[in-house]
């Protein structure tokens, strides 16, 4: 009962303002013994019912039980706040044993103590779709006669948004007013703003006092953000806002007219913090004062409703009829991520707007001209500005750590190339270092840089427009110089909206039956009001901060006030709705397509999103004043679903205050706008759900269900079609869903599938939309914070006909179906994939063997005994020891010659065993070059973070593993080579800027190695070529040599050019990779089975495309090829495209348009299949053979329109010809140090191996615990 609570606030970072509030970063209060008694604030809930009837008023009665407890200390109890309407009971401060003795008195139901925590325009209503003149705004009064209370950090109410020109009269029944405080007294408050309170009882007695310098002890805000969010709300109308020159416009709250009342409980104390008590007595006195909607950007820690005060004062404020939005939270990109998830409570996503903020760039004498990001603050005109870019240093053109020299780029604009090895944020630091005049950044990362952090003359390109930098520079005769305008605005911006990468994601942990967050709104990069008192963006290299009145800024935060803003503009157009009606209607006719015409992407991925991570989508406004049908739901109806969550008599009436009511209807299944099934340990699940309809429209009306979900859902509709009287009346439906979902047991944390349900109304203009998924259940278990890792890029732009094509692959961690993401891009980052000092060849990964299994009892593995006996040491990034791959059984006891040990680290390694018998690590070296390893994205000791080490380990010796696979591929039972041979990690390879490693480092591995009494060594990384007693893997390899011990290598992949071989030293066995006999693809059926053929796909999903339209071209030649910027959106859009294939096309750019225009999927032509990497097949791809393009050619051209395709995914072929062929990554001999001596010694496994992987790092777009990767 008395478990801890943390609070938690929707509230961007303080001291940068980053990604505004930093969500969800708890505070967790330690209780403290001591000899004297401790006193603390607890929130009691009482049963008034058991009130004596000589009270005059339960105040009188609680106040009454304070006064008989006793005060051994002489330290009476002190009271903090009476609630009226959010729950029955009252907040004091208590030792423990009078809260012992208060809990034995008649009438008390539970108690629970103090929680803490820190907290969570001119253009948006247009993006929005409101118009003065028509549409929501017009029918909703622009918000008239509504109250908006605001629960936040106070405002500042001399802003030009809070003047009350236009407005009528207060509203009569308004009961609040404006408190008198520091700096603020009743005449602050008008006809906009009618009522203005603070809260802080509960804070103080924390002993957290306020700021006198830093805030004020009255409702008036010193950050911001509460400003923020009431203008956003509802913001008066005011001319020529913008933000240092950005944006300007007229500024406008989402419901103008609509007036504003602030409740304030977050305040500067060490951190803006809140306490449980002040926050339930700020909704409880918004409740008193009558008003009408509430905008929450906060929240606690996720606990069950009954302790949650947010959920508590909501519901509340839901039987009074008064609507309730809160921000979802900013812990993206990950599911099961989302705060307030409350059924009753509006839960709102942060999506991007079309508006961007930019400078235009300048080469030369107008050699080329286009647009980059940029929020630089000032009116700054560059022209004529040198242009640096490293004078032929590699190091100096990609702007690394530590390579430019001030004295170089003084008085110079620095352009900062971007490769596979670049990071923007290094980059930026580079350049900051220096102390450079200016600087142009070619990155894909501009969208997650937010305007405040351009506080010098810096402009971000994309890469394309990067190469035509290095073009100008490299070709021109003359000294190189730009030109740059800053204060751009561009509007418009295409794609729009984006799920914003730190918008948390749902489903909710407390009640995963509900579809959590209910909708998206603009939440990224939002003018609004701010304090003029306080600096917000920095210029210059100083600490100078400009001030401003209006601000830009990002969060949830800022979409959870423009939903109240539009649910004020509902409810004063359709006075009878309900809380639930507005939602519903908000929610059914959200958009789930962008403005252009594509399904709305994941910002972090750049694929399309799902309800996981937008809910039912998109708010628009104007459809959502006119949405035909809507879902209701009484508090009755929610009763019923905490009934169904097995709560206590004693925790429903926590929450509703009553104790009139049975469970006799307990069910989970809310009449909500939205559907989900769970998946609870099962690969089947199903689910009938009842939902009843009412029609809002005005005449009779007829309703037909058109369903949309993939194969691997059934979901069945009784009936189909629906008739409603007129207005109010109802009409019922059962909807069955089932899902199966065997190849996706191993991802429990994330979506599965989903679909829609479309009521179209019949000769009418309504259609009626609702979400259904799902997911695995997740919320038994309590959420692991996932570190930050790198996303790492393998970029090449390859010449094109019509252009440059940017080819892009990514690895990030995974949010879910088959999307990718980062936990954090500020750790942007990029592997070396060949030969440098150092550094481990990554992207492709070498060897699982292939013996067949028809070998176990004869041959090499009956003859070696499995490897029984030897110990291989692996020299590597290090090991996941928890794989299954490493377990122990059917292992025989360490060999006593056995002298290593497992070391401890950071993260130790205790998982140590039979099969895994040592583990080490080395990076004294690394070290004292300055690089230390990184603390989030690594781990100092032999714990594996990337994957790699893990891969090799588990291909030389893993343990059999059955059931192993690759998202449905390559099915069956995973074994190493020698799979009863042991196995010791030594780690070499640390992640700091890249994976590199020293070779006094690796030549202590090999030493400790040799030391410990391995038989064999094999090591997947190299160092430049040099003479081999420079080598340190040559010297150690002798060693080794010498005490009998084999040494394996990777050649390199530095193919397919000769002399590109590393591992010469004839004393090493050095290995080449082949492929195996092993594919993997998908069928194709032409039309009516006319055609059936394969094509290589490993695109990671059981998905049958059926009766799919073929587009090709329509009779447009580059069309045909799918040139660059030749195919248009509206055209593919759910057709699979066909491209055609002459020796001038290149298929990974043919990826990248289909991709560009999102069509449904594509068949592509390839005379080179084996240069696909299982991470190119993030969409629904098959590349077929130049031979079957003449029958794809031949079949559409014959069937025209009516051309149409089926799909089959998930097959793998075996027996595979010709097999193998050596891997065209595969460095090539004679080797440059001993031509004499041929190299390769040998070919062997090293294309799309299956073996163990980390199952913390997504691996080819998708997480997993076996990664299917080459080497």
């Amino acid at each position: 009962m008395r478990a801890l609570l943390s609070l938690s606030l929707a509230m961007e970072d303080i001291t940068k303002l980053k990604l505004l509030f930093s969500l969800f970063i708890f505070s967790h209060i330690a209780i403290s013994s001591s000899l004297a008694e401790e006193y603390k604030t607890y929130i009691i809930h009482m049963d008034k019912s058991m009130m004596s009837a000589h009270f005059g008023t339960h105040h009188s009665w609680y106040t009454s039980m304070l006064s008989t407890l006793s005060s051994p200390e002489g330290i009476e109890p002190t009271h903090l706040y009476t609630y009226s309407h959010v729950m029955d009971g009252f907040s004091a401060v208590l030792s423990q044993s009078q809260l012992d003795e208060l809990e034995r008195m008649p009438g008390l139901l539970v108690t629970y103590p103090e929680s803490y925590g820190k907290a969570h325009t001119t253009h948006s209503p247009q993006f929005l779709g409101l118009k003065k003149h028509s549409g929501l705004w017009e029918a909703g009064w622009f918000g008239d006669d509504m109250i908006i209370g605001i629960l936040d950090t106070g405002i500042w109410p001399e802003s030009e948004s809070f003047k009350d020109h236009g407005m009528p009269p207060v509203p009569e029944r308004w009961r609040g007013h404006c408190e008198t405080g520091v700096e603020f007294n009743t005449s602050h408050c008008n006809r906009k703003l009618i009522g203005a309170r603070s809260f802080s009882k509960g804070m103080r007695k924390r002993h957290l006092n306020i700021s006198t310098t830093d805030d004020y002890d009255s409702p008036r805000d010193y950050f911001g953000h509460g400003t923020h969010t009431s203008s956003t709300a509802a913001g008066n109308r005011v001319s020529g806002a913008n933000y240092f020159g950005y944006a300007k416009g007229t500024a406008s709250g989402v419901a103008p007219l609509a007036r504003l009342a602030m409740y304030k409980v977050l305040f500067l104390n060490d951190t803006y913090d809140s306490a449980a008590s002040d926050v339930l007595a700020g909704m409880d006195q918004a409740i008193e004062d009558g008003v009408d909607l509430m905008s929450l950007s906060l929240s606690f820690v996720e606990t069950p409703f009954y302790k949650n005060p947010v959920a508590i004062g909501a519901f509340a404020a839901m039987e009074k009829g008064i609507f309730v939005s809160t921000s979802a939270g900013n812990a993206g990109p990950h599911s099961y991520t989302i705060h307030n998830g409350a059924p009753w409570i509006t839960t709102v996503g942060a999506g991007s707007i079309d508006r961007e903020y930019a400078a235009q760039v300048t080469l030369g004498e107008h050699v080329a001209i286009f647009t980059g990001k940029s929020g630089y603050p000032a009116n700054l005109l560059v022209s004529g500005a040198p242009l640096y870019h490293g004078n032929g240093n590699k190091s100096k053109e990609i702007c690394d750590y530590l390579s430019l020299d001030p004295e170089d780029v003084s008085g110079k604009i620095i352009f900062c190339k971007f490769n596979n090895e670049t990071n923007i944020f290094s980059q930026w630091d580079e350049v900051n270092r220096v102390g450079a005049t200016g600087a142009i950044f070619a990155s894909d990362s501009a969208k997650f840089i937010h305007p405040d952090e351009f506080s010098n003359p810096y402009v971000i390109i994309s890469p394309a427009d990067g190469y035509v930098v290095e073009k100008y520079i490299k070709n021109t005769a003359q000294p190189p110089t730009v030109d740059i305008k800053f204060q751009i605005t561009l509007l418009g911006v295409e794609p729009a909206p984006q799920v914003a990468y730190f918008s948390s994601r749902g489903p909710n942990h407390q009640s995963p039956w509900v579809l959590k967050p209910d909708i998206l709104a603009p939440g990224v990069h939002i003018l609004a009001a701010w304090v003029p008192n306080r600096g917000f963006a920095n210029i210059g290299h100083g600490k100078d901060l400009l001030l401003t009145d209006y601000a830009v800024i990002s969060g949830t935060s800022m979409a959870s006030p423009h939903i109240v803003g539009i649910a004020a503009l509902l409810k004063s157009a359709h006075r009878d709705w309900s809380s639930a009606a507005i939602r519903s209607a908000m929610m059914t006719t959200a958009d789930v397509t962008d403005n252009s015409d594509g399904t709305i992407i994941d910002m972090i991925t750049g694929m399309s999103g799902s309800p996981i991570d937008f809910g039912a989508g998109h708010v628009n406004p104007n459809k959502a004043l006119d949405p035909g049908l809507v879902y209701d739901i009484e508090a009755r109806d929610y009763v019923n679903f905490m009934c169904a969550l097995n709560y206590t008599s004693e925790q429903i009436k926590v929450i509703t205050r009553k104790s009139n009511y049975s469970c006799s209807q307990a069910n989970l299944d809310l009449n909500y706008p939205s559907f989900i099934v769970l998946f609870n340990g099962t690969n089947t699940t199903s689910f009938t759900f009842k939902r009843v309809l009412t029609n809002v429209g005005a005449a009779e009306s007829v309703y037909r269900a058109v369903l949309w979900h993939s194969r691997s859902m059934k979901v069945v509709v009784e009936p189909m079609t629906l008739s409603f009287g007129g207005k109010n009346s109802k009409a019922e439906f059962t909807m069955t869903v089932e899902s199966d979902m065997n190849d996706y047991k191993e991802r429990e944390d994330d979506l599965v599938d989903y679909g829609y349900l479309s009521w179209y109304e019949v000769n009418g203009k309504h259609v009626v939309r609702s979400p259904i998924v799902s997911a695995f259940v997740y919320a038994a278990k309590p959420l692991q914070k996932i570190k930050p890792i790198n996303i790492y890029n393998v970029v090449n732009i390859e010449s094109a006909r019509y252009g440059y094509i940017l080819h892009l692959s990514i690895s990030n961690e995974v949010i879910h179906h088959i999307h990718v993401a980062a936990s954090r891009f500020r750790t942007i980052g990029a592997y070396k994939t060949s030969v440098n000092a150092g550094c481990d060849q990554y992207w492709i990964s070498w060897g699982f063997g292939t013996i067949p299994v028809s070998v176990k009892h004869s041959g090499l593995w009956k003859a070696g005994g499995f490897g029984d006996d030897m110990i291989i040491g692996i020299l590597d990034v290090g090991i996941w020891p928890e794989s299954e791959s490493f377990k122990d059984y059917g292992m025989p006891l360490v060999p006593e010659r056995w002298r290593g040990h497992c070391e401890n680290g950071s993260t130790s390694i205790p998982h140590t065993n039979r099969k895994l018998i040592g583990a080490s690590s080395f990076s004294k070296g690394m070290k004292k070059r300055y690089l230390n390893i990184s603390a989030t994205n690594d781990y100092d000791s032999p714990r594996d973070y990337m994957g790699n080490g893990t891969h090799t380990s588990s291909s030389a010796a893993g343990s059999k593993v059955s059931g192993a696979n690759y998202f449905g591929y390559a099915k069956g039972a995973a074994s190493g080579v020698a799979p009863l041979a042991l196995l010791s990690m030594y780690k070499v390879l640390f992640l700091n800027d890249t994976y590199e490693s020293e070779a006094s480092d690796v030549l202590v591995g090999i030493d400790q190695a040799i030391e410990d009494g391995v038989d064999l060594m094999s090591l997947s990384l190299n160092f430049i070529e040099t003479l081999f007693y420079e080598n340190p893997i040559a010297i150690g390899a002798f060693a080794a040599l010498a005490k009998g011990i084999y040494v394996s290598t990777s050649t390199g992949n530095a193919g397919t050019h000769s002399y590109t071989i590393h591992h010469g030293a004839p004393w090493i066995t050095t290995v080449g990779a082949g492929t195996i006999d092993r594919e993997y693809t998908a069928q194709v059926t032409l039309g009516e089975h006319e055609v059936t053929f394969m094509g290589k796909s490993i695109y990671p999903e059981d998905l049958l495309i059926s009766g799919v339209p073929i587009y090709y071209g329509k009779g447009n030649t580059i069309k045909e090829y799918c040139d660059y910027l030749y195919l248009e959106p509206e055209h593919v859009l759910d057709k699979i495209v066909f491209c055609n294939f002459t020796n001038e096309t290149v298929v990974f750019g043919q990826l990248y348009k289909i991709q560009r225009v999102r069509a449904a999927g594509g068949i592509l032509v390839t005379d080179d299949p084996i240069s696909l990497r299982p991470h190119d097949f993030n969409t629904p791809y098959v590349a077929i053979s130049s031979t079957d393009r003449y029958l794809v050619h031949k079949y559409v051209k014959n069937a025209g329109d009516s051309a149409k395709v089926d799909i089959k995914f998930l097959i793998t072929v075996l027996g595979y010809k010709p097999a193998p062929q050596a891997a065209y990554f595969s460095s090539r001999g004679p080797n440059h140090q001993a031509p004499w001596v041929l190299k390769p010694d040998i070919l062997a496994p090293g294309v799309d191996i299956l073996a163990a992987w980390v199952p913390r790092l997504c691996t080819d777009w998708i997480w997993g615990y076996f990664s299917q990767i080459m080497r």
